[in-house]
């Protein structure tokens, strides 16, 4: 997150448009520098849509910190316990899931993997939670900002890091039975969390990741890396995930979108379409019924014409700096796992392609 404020505007109502646009159930920050009296207040403030949990670091109240933000339209939030593990870098919250089924999130903001401070945290971190006293169980979900990649794959340019730091993480991902579910998903494919600017230097990583238990890997989808939209060097990764035990649900069937149902070219347009097939009907009472020439096919035609039109209309409204955003990302994804690009290519063209 980068802080509260940016250029002294406040992030947090564009956190809820953001929460609310995009249907995020759970969010998990890093860096969300909030004071227990600031926490109060946003809580407050969203109260009929969000609850906010935190842990503030203890030696820079300003500084660091980590939240758990639960929207109230998708979550049952009556009952969520949190537990602080590491104050400012490690939250626990246990919620109600799907009938009498709970699920443990575990967020988490490792410091740098440059010294030793990143693997004395996984193994702080994993001395907590197999200790009596929390009684915590495994998590079901890690997720946040861990500071250290297990695959030379994920940073750019490609280097290997601090092995202790990887094999602290290794041993805590074995003990809870966790796997990296967006490199489960995508096992070759090139994609990065964090970005330097080209002044920077340019330097990528998959740093921010989510990890499931083994179990819940095939019960997750709809996996992807994308912008916010707030201001802050990290992307946002996102997930779809359901109880193994619940019927499949589709997508559903495909709906006209709201914004085009009181559009009047649209609705002329159909409405002539629908007195063109009147008039075929009636042609087809007077005419000897085929297998190529019958009511049921001339509306089903009729309803794909409809269909065809509406979806290019949508296509031609969507916002041109969505339409810009799309094919950035997909020059980007095109870039990074091009074989014919060397890596210094990749990283000067995703540098500029993404400042």
């Amino acid at each position: 997150m980068r802080g509260r404020f940016h250029a002294g505007k406040d992030k947090w109502p564009d956190l809820n448009q953001l929460i609310r646009e995009r249907r995020l159930g759970i969010l998990a920050l890093q860096e969300s520098h909030l004071p227990d009296d600031d926490c109060i207040l946003l809580n407050e403030r969203y109260k009929n849509s969000l609850l906010i949990t935190h842990s503030s670091d203890p030696c820079n109240v300003t500084n660091n910190g980590i939240s758990i933000v639960f929207n109230k339209l998708l979550v049952n939030t009556d009952s969520i316990e949190t537990t602080v593990l590491i104050p400012g870098r490690a939250l626990c919250a246990r919620l109600k899931w799907h009938n009498s089924r709970t699920l443990t999130i575990l967020a988490v903001y490792a410091p740098s993997s440059g010294g030793t401070d990143n693997e004395e945290f996984w193994v702080s971190l994993q001395n907590k939670l197999t200790a009596p006293a929390f009684n915590l169980g495994k998590p079901d979900i890690m997720l946040g900002d861990f500071n250290v990649v297990e695959d030379s794959l994920d940073r750019l340019p490609p280097h290997a890091d601090r092995n202790p730091s990887v094999a602290a993480l290794r041993n805590l991902k074995t003990t809870l039975t966790m796997g990296d579910g967006w490199r489960e998903a995508y096992p070759d494919i090139n994609a990065f969390t964090f970005f330097q600017t080209a002044r920077q230097g340019g330097r990528k990583s998959r740093i921010d990741r989510i990890y499931l238990n083994t179990s819940m890997i095939p019960f997750a989808r709809d996996w992807d890396i994308n912008s916010s939209g707030i201001d802050t060097d990290h992307k946002l990764v996102t997930a779809r995930i359901s109880a193994k035990d619940l019927p499949f649900i589709g997508r559903g069937r495909w709906t006209m979108p709201i914004f085009l149902v009181e559009d009047a070219h649209i609705l002329k347009t159909i409405k002539g379409r629908g007195k063109r097939l009147q008039n075929e009907l009636t042609e087809g009472e007077r005419a000897d019924r085929t297998n190529t020439n019958n009511p049921q096919l001339a509306f089903k035609r009729f309803k794909d014409d409809i269909i065809k039109m509406v979806r290019d209309a949508a296509k031609k409204r969507v916002p041109a700096l969505e339409r810009k955003a799309l094919a950035l990302k997909g020059k980007i994804h095109e870039t990074m796992n091009d074989p014919l690009s060397n890596e210094e290519e990749k990283r000067l063209v995703t540098s500029v392609l993404q400042d």
